[in-house]
């Protein structure tokens, strides 16, 4: 089937409202009923035009989640739940957190200080932002609660 303009127009402008990977750019044009070969067609013209990029998509989105105060792991899952290759996640939230100088410790610390939370809610926040259970023991004091 050929290239059908209208197709890289859309994925243009689906581009021009948020960056997106290029899995969330192909879902958006299968929900607008365009077929594989045209989608494939329409991701490679704009890949090669700059507006598609997901290792810089996971490198603004590793910063971004970082800086919500997220675990590493919680950063990179949701990475790869947005459809970035595990390898580049894993990538885009080291260099991240090495730029921001940033560890998991530091991050759950900084955030346990913002609130006034202890015991096993604090725990819990912890745990939904997917800080590890070991992190977790050693910042929060859990008497004899388990998580």
């Amino acid at each position: 089937m050929p290239d059908r303009p209208e197709v890289t127009k859309k994925a243009v402008e689906l581009l021009a409202g948020r960056e997106k990977t290029a899995v969330q750019l192909a879902q958006a044009l299968t929900r607008r009923g365009y077929d594989e070969t045209e989608i494939a067609h329409a991701l490679e013209h704009v890949r090669r035009l700059g507006y598609l990029d997901d290792a810089r998509v996971a490198a603004n989105r590793a910063r971004a989640g970082l800086g919500q105060k997220r675990s590493r792991a919680e950063v990179a899952r949701r990475l790869e739940a947005q459809g970035v290759d595990a390898a580049l996640a894993s990538t885009a939230v080291r260099d991240a957190a090495l730029e921001a100088g940033q560890t998991d410790e530091a991050s759950a610390r900084a955030l346990l200080g913002s609130r006034t939370l202890s015991g096993p809610k604090a725990a819990r926040l912890l745990a939904s932002l997917g800080f590890d259970e070991a992190l977790i023991r050693k910042l929060v004091d859990l008497g004899d609660e388990s998580l």
